[in-house]
Order: C-alpha cells, then sequence, then structure tokens
C-alpha cells in the first residue's frame, strides 16, 4: 500500500493520459495489437472451428463458392477425426456459423446446391469444404 501512496502523482498523471486518450478517441478503446493477437489466440483455443477453417486443405473461401451447413459440418466432423479433437454439437456448430459468419465474409441463404443432390438446402456463400467422402 505504501508503494502505491508513494507512486500516486505518477499514477495519476498515467490514468489522465489515458484519458486524453480516450477522449480524442470519441471515448472508444483502442486495442493494441498484442492484445488483438492473444484474444485470437484465446479465441481459437476455445473453438476448434476456427482451426478447421484456417486449414487450406479441408476450407476454401471464394465469392463463386457454396456449401450447405450439412456438408460443411460432415468435412469439421472429419478434419476433427483427424486431428484429434472433439466435434462440436451440430446446433453449437450452427450457432457458431450464425454468430461469425460475417467476420468470414460468408453469407447465409437457405438456397445453396447440397453436395451430390439436385435439392437446394441451407447453407453459406463463399466457403466450401474440399471433404467429399461419405457425403450422399
Amino acid at each position: 500500500m505504501e508503494k502505491f501512496i508513494s507512486e500516486k502523482e505518477g499514477i495519476l498523471l498515467w490514468s489522465l493520459e489515458g484519458l486524453r486518450r480516450l477522449m480524442n478517441n470519441d471515448f472508444r478503446f483502442t486495442i493494441s495489437d498484442r492484445t488483438a493477437e492473444n484474444l485470437r489466440n484465446s479465441m481459437k483455443d476455445s473453438s476448434n472451428i476456427i482451426s478447421f477453417f484456417e486449414d487450406e486443405q479441408f476450407v476454401k473461401f471464394g465469392k463463386d463458392l457454396e456449401c450447405s451447413t450439412a456438408d460443411l459440418y460432415s468435412g469439421y466432423c472429419y478434419w476433427c477425426g483427424l486431428n484429434s479433437t472433439e466435434i462440436m454439437k451440430k446446433e453449437a456448430f450452427n450457432q457458431w456459423l450464425k454468430q461469425y459468419h460475417r467476420k468470414y465474409s460468408i453469407e447465409y441463404s437457405n438456397n445453396v446446391q447440397s453436395y451430390g443432390s439436385s435439392k437446394k438446402a441451407r447453407g453459406y456463400r463463399g466457403i466450401d469444404t474440399t471433404y467429399r467422402n461419405n457425403l450422399r
């Protein structure tokens, strides 16, 4: 406690400097590169979908691509098996996609082509999985 008391002037100046920066930034907090990287790593640790999306052998992104949610989930399950990671339940997987689809520049649609079928299904435009084994 004595250490804080002896440093009270420095702490006050540091606080005022932070307040000035916050005011100059319209009261929006900025995130340092280090903090942003820590946040990305934390999100990766909490959801293996991010690692699945980053695996270019299984997931492709592009304007002309589309994939049904069922096909994407099948690719994800296969990827989890290969990588010895726990498979997220289908409902949680779908919820995650709905929450983060904009981050990956993919668009939800209820009219995408399901692989191996002439039927249309719910899914996403802008993404596809290369996994086609055991899909319909």
